[in-house]
Order: C-alpha cells, then sequence, then structure tokens
C-alpha cells in the first residue's frame, strides 16, 4: 500500500506545503517565486520533492492554480499553519518563514508519516 500512500501525501503536502496569508499586513512581504523541498521521514514515508510556488498578495498559486487561503495560513510575523484534509485524512503542518526561508514539519497520522519542508524565496 505504500504506493498509494506516497502519492496523497505528497499531493496534499505539496499542493500546500507552503506560504498563504489571509492577514492584510501579511501581503506583498513574502511575493515571488519559493523553491519548497518536502521530504518524509525513513520508512514507509521516505520521499523528496521539489516543487515552486509562487507568492502574490499573500495568496500562492501552485502549478497555476490557487490556493485556498483557508488551507494554508501565515501570521503577519510569519508562522505557518497547515490543515489539508481529503475528507477521509488529514495533514497537518507548522513552521515559520521569513522573507527569505522557511521551514518546518508535517505529519499524517492516518498514515504513519511525518516530514519536514524547507523553502527558498528565488
Amino acid at each position: 500500500m505504500l504506493r498509494g500512500r506516497v502519492p496523497i501525501v505528497a499531493a496534499l503536502v505539496g499542493f500546500a506545503s507552503l506560504l498563504a496569508g489571509s492577514d492584510a499586513e501579511s501581503q506583498g512581504r513574502f511575493d515571488g517565486l519559493w523553491k519548497v523541498f518536502i521530504s518524509g521521514s525513513p520508512g514507509a514515508c521516505q520521499f523528496g520533492y521539489r516543487i515552486s510556488v509562487k507568492v502574490r498578495d499573500g495568496l500562492v498559486s501552485w502549478q497555476g492554480h490557487l490556493i485556498d487561503p483557508s488551507i494554508v495560513g501565515i501570521s503577519p510575523a510569519g508562522s505557518v499553519a497547515i490543515r489539508l484534509t481529503d475528507g477521509r485524512h488529514v495533514v497537518t503542518g507548522a513552521g515559520a518563514i521569513s522573507t527569505r526561508i522557511g521551514n518546518g514539519k508535517w505529519s499524517a497520522p492516518a498514515f504513519r508519516c511525518a516530514g519536514r519542508w524547507d523553502a527558498i524565496r528565488l
């Protein structure tokens, strides 16, 4: 079943791994192109992905699709909170970003998976 787990977890985490802002104060502060590195812990969730996201006015686009700001939130100070679900499975995460770099952790208890994300602004 690992084959089915990794794409689901990776898609959920990759879809919104980072950076969305609903607060007016944070809009613009984190704008630009970001490279995000997502990895899972050794074992059943061992994987690594690189994705690019674009942030504009505090909103994130991934592969040209706007990510709902209720899925990933960022405080004016740069704290990141993530809550993704496909209706049956939940991925949560937290971390922090600055105007140049960021990092944090994520977990998917139903899959017994966890990992981290790192980001750099291009």
